[in-house]
């Protein structure tokens, strides 16, 4: 998924779905809470996270986009 594409899809109400198996991480991107993420390890509940966070930027950036469902039973 081209990155860019976060920005334009949450502008339009849209929650974006990331996993990043190599840190074994899966990220949320919602458009209600700005700056902040769902960020879980695997097998793990999300919490939430600043986007400045370190592992939410490499996990961003090493991630593959995913469905809802793959996010919540990563």
């Amino acid at each position: 998924m081209d990155k860019i594409l976060i920005g334009e899809r949450l502008s339009k109400g849209e929650k974006v779905y990331l996993i990043d198996d190599y840190d074994e991480r899966a990220i949320c991107y919602f458009p209600d809470h700005k700056g902040m993420v769902y960020s879980k390890g695997k097998g793990n509940k999300p919490v939430l996270r600043p986007l400045s966070d370190k592992v939410v930027f490499e996990s961003t950036l090493d991630g593959k986009e995913c469905t809802k469902e793959e996010f919540e039973n990563y």
